[in-house]
């Protein structure tokens, strides 16, 4: 995981922040890191809370338990991870916006 965000995070940051005029970087950049921060905590909680739910109600051995939760919780994270890339596809356009001084007048 933690390749993966290293190597997905800066990518994504410099092409959100491509379309935000420069004296406006400083708050942009901050909104993002923050939304980022809270987009992982309540994914985390999310996906806590279907293990707990999972393991709750499964019986067996511990480790039936355990698979039980843990398969449950990949299932609903896999589902997420699919939602977005389907907005990220489908949704997100890359158009930029065109600098205040060139528009007609």
């Amino acid at each position: 995981m933690g390749v993966g965000v290293g190597l997905s995070f800066m990518p994504l940051n410099a092409t959100i922040l491509a379309r935000i005029e420069p004296r406006e970087a400083g708050a942009a950049s901050g909104l993002l890191q923050t939304l980022q921060w809270l987009g992982g905590t309540l994914g985390l909680s999310v996906l806590v809370t279907v293990y707990g739910t999972a393991a709750r109600h499964a019986s067996g051995t511990p480790a039936e338990i355990l698979t039980e939760g843990s398969a449950r919780a990949f299932g609903v994270g896999a589902l997420i991870a699919l939602a977005a890339l389907l907005v990220s596809a489908f949704v997100i356009t890359g158009r930029k916006r065109e600098p205040s001084g060139t528009e007609g007048g």
